[in-house]
């Protein structure tokens, strides 16, 4: 039997089944568009970005409710993502300008932004990229036909959940009934 070490976020031991999940990164392709669909293009990332807003306010409200607002703030800083220029804006704006899809735009969005953010030196700030990775990968989601970001809130039984990380949507969706434990490969107790 091995044993494995970590940094506990909160006390007792859990005994059960592991489920283990795993994110796979869908590949993102850059699409040359004519410039006749570039406006269809741009409302099709709005419509998603949109459907994000309304997954993210219910899981807010839900979280609100079961175990309090302030645990539930971490979702007000997703929602103010989502309307940032530097994230709705110049998506929009690499679509049209350089006629390409909306999850190419978007992934180039993602890449500058952590660009900046790994510029920070408070060490709090610079973990909010989790919560841009968060918010960009629930649109790209959207972006792909689901009505639905996948959710955990359907688990099977009482398990275990072993990731390499959870975002912070991903644990407010969790059914706490069925969740024994958690662990991660990655992350801090914030």
């Amino acid at each position: 039997m091995s044993r494995l070490r970590g940094t506990g976020v909160s006390p007792g031991i859990a005994v059960g089944r592991a489920l283990v999940m795993e994110r796979d990164a869908a590949p993102v392709f850059r699409l040359a568009l004519p410039a006749e669909r570039l406006d269809a293009e741009v409302r099709r990332l709005e419509e998603a970005i949109g459907a994000s807003r309304e997954q993210l306010r219910g899981i807010k409200e839900r979280l609100s409710r079961e175990v309090g607002a302030p645990h539930a703030y971490i979702f007000d800083a997703h929602l103010l993502m989502l309307e940032d220029p530097l994230l709705r804006d110049r998506a929009g704006e690499i679509v049209r300008n350089e006629a390409v899809n909306a999850e190419w735009a978007l992934r180039a969005v993602s890449e500058s932004l952590h660009a900046l953010f790994s510029q920070f030196t408070d060490a709090y700030l610079r973990e909010r990229s989790t919560d841009l990775d968060d918010v960009i990968g629930r649109i790209q989601l959207n972006l792909r036909g689901s009505p639905d970001a996948p959710s955990l809130s359907r688990l099977p039984g009482p398990v275990v959940l072993v990731a390499g990380d959870l975002t912070p949507s991903e644990a407010a969706e969790l059914d706490w009934d069925r969740v024994l434990a958690i662990v991660t490969d990655v992350g801090s107790s914030t």
